[in-house]
């Protein structure tokens, strides 16, 4: 797939949020809700089908597959308690794509209405390279099967 080397980050859910989510005693610290309640704010002003939102919940899926080309991107997901997912990226261009993110769990997402179609932020955590992994594009559609 075209890369067109644009580095678009997470706007919410960031770097910085996930290293405080791994300090201890952080459960009393405010600043942990503040990207989830923003992002949440900002997302009912999007105009996002249900049949989108609905199923983005994919927190600590597994990335078995990557495939696509100029037409769709797909990603393969495991989850444990519904088993396979496809989510198809339809008409894509990739904003910025880590590598290692084959392999790796599906953190958070964050998506919004971009002219005809939508901009998608993805954020992984690679335990094979011990980090964040992020995804970044925007595309015609999103079909999740």
């Amino acid at each position: 797939l075209p890369y067109s080397g644009l580095r678009k980050n997470m706007k919410y859910f960031t770097q910085q949020w996930f290293d405080l989510l791994q300090e201890s005693g952080v459960e009393e610290d405010p600043r942990v809700d503040e990207p989830p309640r923003e992002y949440l704010e900002k997302l009912k002003t999007q105009n996002i089908p249900a049949r989108i939102l609905d199923r983005l919940d994919f927190h600590d899926s597994e990335v078995l597959k990557i495939e696509g080309d100029s037409e769709a991107l797909i990603l393969e997901l495991e989850e444990r308690e519904w088993g396979y997912c496809h989510i198809r990226f339809e008409k894509p261009e990739i904003l910025k794509m880590d590598d290692g993110i084959l392999g790796s769990e599906w953190l958070y997402e964050e998506v919004y209405r971009e002219g005809c179609g939508y901009e998608m932020h993805v954020l992984f955590y690679s335990r094979k390279a011990l980090g964040l992994k992020e995804l970044t594009l925007r595309c015609r559609d999103i079909v999740i099967e």
